[in-house]
C-alpha cells in the first residue's frame, strides 16, 4: 500500500476535525445563509434541489446498476470472466462508501446547519467531540451522504493506477468532480458542513484503497508467478 493511500484519509480527517474546531465550518455556512429573512435562498431551487440532488442521485445509482450488471455478465459471458475481478472491485469499492457513510450517519449525533439556532434552527451547533445535550435528538447528519455518491468513484482511480497508470489522473479528476459538485450542493442548501464532505471524502478513499489492496494487489503477483514457471 502506497503512503498517498493511508496519508489522503488522515489528512483529510485531520482537516475535517480542524474545519469543525476552527470555525470554519461555520464561517462558511454563514455565506450562504440569509440572516435577514432566516432562510437558505438555494435550499430549494431547480439547480440545488432538483437537478444537483434528486436527479443527479438518481443518474448515481444507474451508474451503480450498470457495474452490477457488467460483474453478472461476467459471471455468465465466458469471453467476460477475465474481468470479473475489475467488475467486482468497481461494484464493492464503489458501494462501500455511501453503505458505510450511511451506517455511520443512522449513530451520529451531529446536526445539519439549517437544524442549529446559528442560523435558524432549534438545536445547538455540535462538533464532532461535543456531548449531545440532555433531551436533544440526535442528528444523523454526518458524514455528508450526498457527496458520497460522487467521491465513491475512487474506485476508478485505483482501477486505472493498477491497469493504466497513464489514465490514473483523469480517472481521479471523475470522483473529484463530483463529490466536490454534490458537497458544494449540500453545503449551499444547507444540508451539510464542510467537515461532514471531507471526512466523506476520507471514508470512500479509504475503503477504495482497501479494496484495492485485497482484489488488485494480487494481479500482477500472479502474472509475475506464471511468468516465471518452468516450461
Amino acid at each position: 500500500m502506497r503512503t498517498s493511500d493511508w496519508g489522503v484519509p488522515v489528512t483529510l480527517l485531520v482537516l475535517a476535525v480542524s474545519s469543525q474546531y476552527s470555525g470554519l465550518d461555520v464561517w462558511l455556512a454563514s455565506h450562504f445563509y440569509d440572516a435577514t429573512s432566516g432562510t437558505w435562498p438555494w435550499r430549494d431551487t431547480w439547480l440545488t434541489s432538483t437537478l444537483l440532488h434528486t436527479d443527479a442521485r438518481r443518474l448515481i445509482t444507474a451508474v451503480g446498476v450498470g457495474m452490477l450488471l457488467g460483474w453478472l455478465a461476467s459471471l455468465v459471458r465466458p469471453g467476460l470472466a477475465s474481468h470479473r475481478r475489475y467488475w467486482g472491485y468497481l461494484l464493492l469499492a464503489s458501494l462501500s462508501g455511501p453503505i458505510v457513510v450511511a451506517a455511520l450517519k443512522s449513530v451520529t449525533h451531529l446536526y445539519t446547519p439549517w437544524d442549529v439556532t446559528l442560523f435558524g434552527g432549534e438545536l445547538p451547533h455540535l462538533r464532532l467531540f461535543d456531548p449531545v445535550p440532555k433531551g436533544a435528538p440526535f442528528g444523523h447528519a454526518f458524514p455528508a451522504g450526498h457527496a458520497s455518491a460522487g467521491y465513491a468513484f475512487f474506485s476508478l482511480y485505483f482501477l486505472a493506477r493498477s491497469l493504466r497508470p497513464a489514465l490514473q489522473w483523469k480517472a481521479l479528476a471523475v470522483p473529484v468532480v463530483l463529490g466536490l459538485v454534490l458537497g458544494v450542493d449540500q453545503q449551499v442548501r444547507g444540508a451539510h458542513f464542510l467537515s461532514h464532505d471531507l471526512t466523506t471524502a476520507a471514508l470512500c478513499w479509504m475503503l477504495a484503497a482497501l479494496w484495492a489492496r485485497v482484489l488488485l494487489s494480487l494481479q500482477p503477483r500472479v502474472r509475475a508467478e506464471t511468468a516465471i514457471q518452468p516450461a
